[in-house]
């Protein structure tokens, strides 16, 4: 190669092995070697994360991964995709009970499925959804005050301040009426930021 080359470099630029030019011999490893192209130094390749690194980097991803798909803001829990276990979120509020919905009688709203024990109950949650839907797409008040969101039994329910709240058994409804405030304010907070981290 001749002087002011290098393997690598621009055709024209300028190269200058430092070693070299200090009288250092080439054969002693490339670890006293700096080339210079222009103003950018040319380093030799970081060489590749060993194997436990990358399954560091994987565990650490993991983790910040899992609570953001587990609350799942502005989506239902839906299992089978038919919202509310295919219970008539109407129900709640005009019958005061857990009433099965029909599969015939069903609409589609924010990916879902919901079923509803009459056409008249359809065409309520179809004039106004968010009135009807369960608050905190379905999931239990109390989980998503935890930071732990898990979905909500329709057998387990309490309506306040006219939001329907599903929740994950009777610990979590004894837990929401000895301090509702609190809890839901919590909750409100997890769920404004994990929708915040998602947009």
């Amino acid at each position: 190669m001749r002087r002011g080359a290098a393997e690598g470099a621009p055709h024209g630029a300028r190269t200058r092995d430092h070693a070299c030019a200090r009288g250092l011999s080439p054969g002693r490893g490339l670890g006293h070697l700096v080339r210079m192209t222009g103003s950018r130094p040319l380093t030799a390749p970081t060489p590749a994360p060993g194997p436990i690194l990358r399954l560091l980097a994987v565990a650490a991803c993991l983790a910040w991964a899992v609570p953001a798909t587990a609350e799942r803001p502005d989506r239902h829990a839906a299992e089978g995709g038919v919202a509310v276990g295919g219970h008539d979120p109407v129900a709640f509020f005009n019958d005061g009970t857990a009433v099965p919905g029909d599969p015939a009688i069903a609409l589609r709203w924010r990916g879902v499925r919901w079923h509803f024990a009459t056409p008249a109950h359809r065409a309520a949650f179809e004039a106004n959804p968010k009135a009807f839907a369960p608050a905190f797409g379905g999931h239990c008040p109390v989980s998503v005050a935890e930071g732990a969101p898990r979905p909500g039994d329709p057998r387990h329910w309490i309506i306040h301040e006219q939001r329907l709240f599903l929740l994950a058994g009777d610990g979590a409804a004894h837990r929401l009426r000895e301090a509702p405030q609190e809890l839901l304010a919590q909750a409100r907070a997890r769920w404004s930021a994990a929708r915040a981290g998602r947009q």
